[in-house]
């Protein structure tokens, strides 16, 4: 039987019975990202391929071709696949609900009992300029006793740069694992737990500063990792900010903060996310309007500042543009493309050249 109606194509679709996606093998596909087996489950229960493709935005010959095999990789379709039939996004790992993309639950970082969304925002904010205008923050024995992360594994006895470079590492395939697939929240949660404790192990000075900023960057990730989950993302952002700035990694913290204020800018609190980047250019050696004395931590060869830079001013013009301030952003749009350009930008124009 099929819920279409002749005569009714377009007519608004009533959304499907939500309990069809709580069966563990229902769970199992999804977590999978095996959309083939979830259409074929909603044919059986009457739901025809045109009214799969209605809902989820796709022609009726890509249903087809999914209920044939075809795999579903690109996180954006199946994000629309979830928002058209009305699945929770954590069942496939692209958001973190209560209880995580799996029964185990979710393994971010919890934010103590009162703290809300906005009250967190503020912190980011505060961290970010205390990195720039205030007193050194806590040492990292001190900060680690802050973060409250509970040990999980013995400890090493003594830090060297391997340690540094397993957070890398992580960082690393953690990174390229969401980026491709989606989730991760898990991941980075314990990730987190796992290698902040390490800051607490004897190691020399430079050794203890460079994984300050490897943990800076995968709090930063773990983070953007969750950027749609409000609270927890806003902790991590935080942390960030702080571990750099004991690292004195100014490129940390302009990263951060450039993370920070873009899920900001996505939130909607333009304000509060112009207060992260013009953080971030000062770390990176751009002025802030009335401290034109502040430079960089960082050298200006290091080939990582252009981009972030460039992220900055885009950033920067979208946050102003919600404003309905339009001279703002196109100056940061400008600035933005005197910045910084992908590397093979030529050689991909030429490219498009020929083609044409």
């Amino acid at each position: 039987m099929s819920f279409d109606k002749p005569g009714e194509q377009g007519a608004p679709l009533a959304p499907l019975d939500p309990t069809m996606f709580e069966p563990p093998e229902m769970r199992a596909a999804l977590a999978a990202h095996d959309i083939a087996t979830v259409y074929r489950a909603l044919t059986e229960r009457g739901i025809s391929q045109h009214q799969i493709a209605r809902r989820t935005g796709q022609s009726q010959s890509e249903v087809c071709e999914i209920l044939r095999g075809r795999k579903v990789g690109m996180y954006a379709v199946l994000v629309r696949i979830c928002q058209g039939l009305g699945i929770p996004r954590e069942y496939i790992g692209a958001s973190y609900g209560p209880h995580g993309a799996y029964a185990g639950g979710v393994a971010i970082a919890s934010p103590p009992e009162g703290v809300d969304e906005d009250m967190e925002r503020r912190t980011v904010v505060r961290a970010c300029s205390l990195a720039v205008f205030g007193t050194p923050l806590l040492r990292f024995g001190e900060r680690l006793a802050q973060l409250g992360l509970p040990p999980e594994q013995p400890l090493p006895t003594g830090l060297t740069r391997s340690h540094v470079h397993t957070v890398q590492a992580a960082t690393d395939w953690l990174r390229g694992m969401a980026r491709q697939f989606g989730g991760m929240a898990d991941e980075f949660g314990d990730a987190v737990r796992r290698y902040t404790q390490w800051l607490a192990v004897p190691g020399d000075d430079a050794v203890k500063a460079a994984l300050g900023s490897a943990l800076s960057e995968l709090h930063t990730e773990a983070g953007w990792c969750g950027y749609d989950s409000g609270v927890a993302a806003m902790g991590y952002f935080t942390r960030a900010v702080k571990l750099a700035d004991g690292a004195g990694d100014g490129f940390g913290i302009a990263n951060a903060a450039w993370h920070a204020g873009a899920t900001m800018v996505h939130s909607g609190h333009p304000d509060d996310a112009l207060k992260c980047f013009q953080v971030g250019q000062v770390q990176l050696g751009g002025p802030l309007p009335g401290k034109p004395t502040l430079t960089a931590q960082r050298t200006p060869d290091d080939p990582r500042v252009p981009m972030v830079t460039g992220r900055l001013d885009i950033s920067s013009a979208a946050a102003y543009a919600l404003l309905d301030e339009a001279t703002q952003a196109r100056n940061c749009l400008a600035q933005a493309q005197q910045t910084w350009q992908p590397s093979n930008v030529f050689e991909r124009a030429d490219k498009d050249l020929n083609a044409a």
